[in-house]
């Protein structure tokens, strides 16, 4: 059989930026060749609606770096996707022309409908979830939560909450305290309750950061599911310990680590608005 041409795709997002190069017969076969994570803050730099050119500098390097490590993959094309990051930022869309023409590769920000629309088709590849089902795509920016029963959606909304811009706005302590966690829910409630009930979902699958650095926190983070007790002992370790700490104990960046209890609540909370105990993890997400 023919040896199909590896894909570079690096996605941008308000907290990493991402490169996963792969192949795929289109049907159930995918090899990776090439996997790796590099620390953004973009979203926690924002000033005045803009990202400085310091931060922004940075992560043209980044992405340099990744397209020179796709390349030495085999990989072509290469393409670079930004998401809720780039998005909400007025130089954005100079940002993503500066990356395709310094670079020589396709760079594209993509809406809140193509990152959903996108979401649900690596959440039905190879094959459909139990239906009907919630897709959830959590990041640092943004989170969106799609319902469906086939190969296409049925309804998708995005909110306006991801990791970072959460931290940033209401977990100013590390670690953070309760009366932190409490305000977040505070918040989190009136926004989780737009979420459409147009299906009873009976699965759900998670993708993004916070889902796949949460699943440390599982008795076997290798059967990539997470339930509401999970995600509630992941927070009750989060309170009890500081982001060193956890990133020493758990094997993650403590950047990162500051980030996941946000990130739990995010999820939790998503989850039961749907009346849903567990997911399963889908790694690599809109990639």
């Amino acid at each position: 059989m023919e040896e199909k041409q590896p894909i570079g795709v690096i996605s941008i997002g308000s907290n990493d930026i991402h490169l996963l190069v792969a192949a795929s017969d289109g049907t159930g076969k995918f090899d990776r060749h090439a996997n790796q994570s590099m620390l953004a803050e973009l979203v926690g730099t924002v000033k005045g609606g803009v990202v400085p050119a310091k931060a922004l500098s940075q992560a043209l390097q980044d992405i340099e770096m990744l397209v020179k490590v796709a390349r030495n993959a085999g990989a072509s094309p290469i393409i670079a996707i930004a998401t809720e990051a780039l998005r909400e930022v007025a130089n954005g869309p100079a940002f993503i022309d500066l990356i395709g023409t310094t670079l020589g590769i396709t760079a594209v920000l993509i809406s809140g409908e193509e990152e959903a629309a996108l979401d649900y088709c690596w959440a039905t590849f190879p094959q459909v979830p139990p239906a009907p089902f919630l897709v959830v795509d959590s990041g640092g920016g943004s989170t969106q939560a799609i319902l469906g029963e086939g190969p296409t959606p049925v309804s998708a909304h995005s909110l306006p909450v991801g990791a970072g811009n959460m931290t940033k706005q209401f977990l100013a302590h590390d670690p953070p305290t309760k009366e932190e966690l409490d305000a977040l829910q505070v918040h989190m409630a009136s926004l989780v309750d737009t979420l459409p009930l147009v299906l009873a979902p009976h699965s759900a699958v998670l993708m993004g950061g916070s889902a796949d650095h949460l699943l440390q926190f599982t008795a076997d983070p290798k059967q990539y599911r997470l339930t509401q007790a999970d995600l509630n002992h992941a927070l009750h370790t989060l309170q009890k310990h500081t982001a060193h700490e956890i990133g020493h104990d758990y094997d993650c960046l403590e950047e990162r680590a500051r980030l996941l209890a946000a990130g739990a609540v995010i999820l939790l909370m998503v989850l039961s608005r749907y009346g849903l105990d567990e997911a399963s993890v889908k790694p690599n997400g809109i990639r």
